[in-house]
């Protein structure tokens, strides 16, 4: 008697590839319904973006067990996507990066996946606010070389007479 091939992925989790396409299909149909023009700047858009994305996952319960799930090509196809998006938000405003925004924005998209994942995996949950502040954190300072020079603080320039 032959034996029995090992449990993939989607039937340990009982999710199938479909299944999670048809999830973060739905998770960026609300984020985009959710969030609206940018009223504070390209920063305060993204970090809108990033509290209704990880709000939706929240609120999901499948959540859990997409994240728990090894990633497959569909979670991959997935991030992405996220990853092309953030590039074309970001490119809007001409930069001169080395590397370009694309990988900057795969590094931040990367970011936010890993402590999401491990927000919702973990039980208890942490609180909502607390994944989005870290996230977000971790995402701004891999996107602030990104920011455009003409948005950049303007160096202290101490007045003449201020001795």
């Amino acid at each position: 008697m032959a034996a029995k091939p090992p449990p993939t992925a989607g039937h340990r989790t009982g999710l199938t590839d479909h299944d999670v396409a048809h999830y973060f299909k739905a998770l960026d149909r609300a984020v985009d319904r959710t969030v609206r023009a940018p009223a504070t700047g390209r920063l305060g858009y993204e970090r809108l973006r990033v509290a209704a994305w990880i709000h939706q996952v929240y609120r999901n319960p499948l959540s859990s067990a997409v994240f728990a799930r090894p990633a497959g090509r569909a979670t991959r196809d997935a991030r992405r996507a996220q990853a092309a998006a953030l590039a074309r938000r970001l490119t809007v405003v001409p930069t001169s990066l080395t590397p370009p925004v694309e990988v900057w924005s795969t590094a931040a998209t990367a970011a936010l996946w890993a402590v999401t994942e491990d927000a919702v995996t973990r039980c208890p949950r942490p609180p909502y606010e607390q994944v989005v502040a870290d996230a977000w954190s971790v995402m701004r300072a891999t996107l602030a070389p990104a920011r455009p020079r003409a948005h950049a603080p303007l160096p202290f320039v101490r007045a003449k007479g201020a001795w």
